[in-house]
């Protein structure tokens, strides 16, 4: 079995009795996902794991424009723009209204999950009865801070 790195990249698993799905023995698991996340750069995924993470922000941006027409991404949005803070971030879904990027964040991420159509991911073990929606934290934070940046990949 390749690194933690390796697997993870190529789309595939790094499950084993005793430990995580980084391959560490508890204990350094955020420094093993800190060094992950700053080492990888786009070029390093696989074909195929690229075009599985594509679908997946097409799938997230769609949902939250979806929601953002909801009534608790709307209350969200009216409480965020009454608090009058920089424009630097845009709201999807709200044609150009901006709003701090840590509250950019929020409202988009409450839309994305309005209407809970937002990707799941079961465990496929047994020892592990979780239920997740990956896409949207990671995604909404991604859109804000790369706005705040100015960086990002165009695909």
């Amino acid at each position: 079995m390749g690194s933690a790195r390796e697997d993870i990249r190529s789309g595939g698993a790094v499950l084993g009795e005793g430990r995580n799905s980084l391959g560490t023995e508890g204990g350094k698991i955020t420094e093993k996902l800190a060094d992950f996340v700053v080492g990888t750069r786009y070029e390093d995924f696989s074909p195929e794991v690229r075009h599985i993470a594509k679908r997946c922000v097409i799938d997230g941006i769609a949902v939250i424009l979806a929601g953002s027409a909801e009534p608790c991404a709307c209350i969200l949005l009216d409480h965020v723009i009454s608090l009058k803070g920089e424009r630097e971030c845009t709201i999807l879904g709200k044609r150009g209204t901006q709003v701090p990027v840590r509250l950019a964040a929020l409202v988009n991420a409450t839309a994305g999950h309005a209407m809970d159509w937002d990707d799941t991911a079961i465990s496929s073990t047994s020892d592990r009865g979780v239920l997740l929606h990956p896409t949207l934290p990671p995604l909404v934070a991604g859109l804000a801070i790369g706005k705040e940046r100015g960086s990002g990949l165009l695909f």
